[in-house]
């Protein structure tokens, strides 16, 4: 196809971010699947720091899941097992990072994505072969994910300053400057500067649409304070409702005897970070199991080098019935993931600062009673759905909510509120309505 036809399409999305990372976060399967819907009808760019452009790609880049079965299967995992156990220490301690030269934690990060990790990204032709895009006034730009760079930021607001194209940005959340002590230096470094770089893309844009009535008042906090209040459009379009792909990926069955036949199964789908708050769960687990309450916790952490203290001392808190208890995947596939939800008897969202919260509404989706923080955003979801909040500090509260809701399920006969679009076209027709 030639770059005039690509140029008569009227959408186009910046996967950069997205195409450079081997795994799913809330905010990279809203560009997957967002992408992925908009078919034929978008352009999809990635920015060169190279040339400084951005060039035109055909598709983002897929995760390919590798298998588990066999002689090399097997030796990934005790490869992987055995990574995990060895930097642990490093991951819990902040402190100990910096003993380790940054070469050497880029290597091994490198050796672990290229040969270790569950998920990797396919190949792709190099980008300087790509096309390069040229912006036309009768486009819209569309920005879902933050900034890669400098350079990056630098491209994305002289784009948003030259008026060529419509300049759209979806904001998830500006939680690194609201929330900055929930972001340890050690473990995010640099993550408030990137966000105040994001700050004024977002300040540039013609249009900002906010995941939630949160964090569009984030937003509106911050930019009264940027020099020359910018004067653009606001809107909240929340992501739409969840729709689990299956995928033929050959993922790993990791997750088939990750609940045991217990009377309360609670799932929790988040990083070990401060942020997420999943210490909290691992509390009530203990005042569960105290009581003599037949509980098995799960919880999906993803991939993370940031593991919160207290959580590791929670941990070490727990006998050794207890802690049997307790099961921690890191990334699952949307087979595996779905398969979690329904195993479950209630979810569990114990977050100090979300934007939004996907697990909540994942959760629902699928039949599923939710537990959520009274924190951030979490509270305009339980205006919206059947989930109970509790006190993010409170680990008897959390216990008591947790056992309740699972006992109690959920109503039957609930149905889509009209608030979360109902597909991805009805999201993109929502979200860039003129």
């Amino acid at each position: 196809m030639s770059v005039g036809e690509y140029n008569a399409r009227g959408l186009v999305i910046d996967v950069t971010a997205v195409s450079g990372q081997p795994m799913i976060t809330g905010v990279q399967r809203i560009v997957r699947e967002f992408s992925e819907a908009a078919g034929d009808a978008a352009v999809l760019v990635r920015f060169h720091p190279k040339t400084g452009t951005f060039r035109i790609v055909r598709r983002v880049a897929r995760l390919r899941y590798r298998a588990t079965t066999g002689f090399l299967g097997r030796l990934r995992l005790r490869l992987k097992n055995f990574y995990w156990s060895f930097s642990s220490g490093f991951r819990e301690q902040g402190s100990r990072r910096s003993y380790i030269p940054a070469p050497v934690r880029n290597a091994a990060r490198w050796f672990y994505d290229t040969f270790l990790a569950d998920s990797q990204l396919e190949r792709e032709s190099p980008l300087h072969r790509r096309p390069e895009w040229e912006p036309q006034p009768h486009q819209t730009f569309a920005l879902l994910d933050i900034p890669v760079t400098p350079k990056h930021v630098e491209a994305l607001v002289d784009l948003a300053e030259s008026n060529d194209v419509r300049f759209v940005v979806y904001l998830h959340d500006l939680m690194p400057l609201s929330h900055r002590h929930l972001f340890n230096r050690q473990f995010h470094p640099g993550v408030r500067a990137r966000h105040l770089r994001y700050l004024d893309v977002i300040s540039a844009a013609n249009l900002v649409v906010c995941n939630s009535q949160y964090t569009q008042a984030q937003y509106t906090q911050f930019s009264a304070l940027l020099e020359g209040k910018p004067s653009q459009e606001l809107r909240v379009v929340y992501p739409p409702w969840p729709a689990f792909a299956q995928r033929h990926d050959g993922s790993s069955d990791a997750v088939s005897g990750a609940f045991p036949a217990a009377e309360t199964r609670i799932l929790a789908v988040g990083a070990v970070d401060v942020r997420k708050n999943m210490v909290m769960l691992v509390r009530a687990l203990k005042v569960l199991a105290e009581r003599g309450d037949d509980v098995h916790l799960v919880i999906v952490s993803g991939i993370t080098a940031a593991v919160d203290p207290e959580f590791t001392a929670a941990l070490l808190d727990l006998n050794e019935p207890q802690r049997a208890r307790l099961t921690i995947l890191q990334s699952v596939s949307d087979n595996r993931l779905v398969e979690l939800y329904d195993r479950a008897t209630v979810v569990a969202v114990p977050s100090l600062a979300e934007g939004f919260g996907l697990p909540v509404v994942e959760g629902v989706s699928r039949g599923r009673p939710v537990v959520a923080a009274d924190a951030t955003a979490l509270p305009e979801l339980a205006a919206l759905l059947p989930v109970t909040l509790a006190d993010p500090a409170d680990a008897v509260a959390w216990a008591d909510a947790l056992i309740a809701a699972s006992r109690s399920g959920l109503s039957e006969g609930f149905v889509r509120p009209d608030a979360f679009p109902e597909d991805w076209t009805d999201f993109r027709a929502r979200m860039l309505a003129l």
